[in-house]
């Protein structure tokens, strides 16, 4: 899956990098996925996120978005997709959550952005 990049000037203060998450980040972003589901815990968060990390199936995963300059996601999507009986796709991301104090929609946006070409 490609890295996307919101703006054109990767120091424009409001680009977000979007990237499949990789298995460092599992730990950093517990307390994201804690504040949209609150009851999950920690063992079943990383067996999750390993078991999505692995998944050979482009229609499966974790993206991470993070502001540009920084090196810890600021949000999430875990998604999945499936094959309809009539061959089309339906994507179901679940949660897809951002923490920024200031600006949580360029984050959920450039995640939705690029959770639409999943399918």
């Amino acid at each position: 899956m490609p890295q996307l990049l919101t703006a054109a000037d990767p120091g424009h203060q409001h680009a977000v990098l979007i990237t499949p998450m990789h298995q460092a980040e599992i730990d950093p972003s517990f307390p994201i996925i804690r504040l949209a589901m609150p009851k999950v815990q920690l063992p079943a968060w990383r067996q999750y996120a390993r078991r999505a990390i692995a998944s050979k199936s482009p229609g499966r995963g974790i993206l991470a978005a993070r502001w540009h300059n920084r090196h810890h996601p600021a949000g999430l999507a875990c998604f999945n997709t499936r094959t309809e009986l009539d061959n089309t796709k339906t994507l179901c991301a679940r949660p897809v959550v951002a923490v920024d104090i200031l600006h949580p929609d360029y984050l959920i946006t450039a995640l939705v952005k690029q959770l639409g070409g999943v399918t």
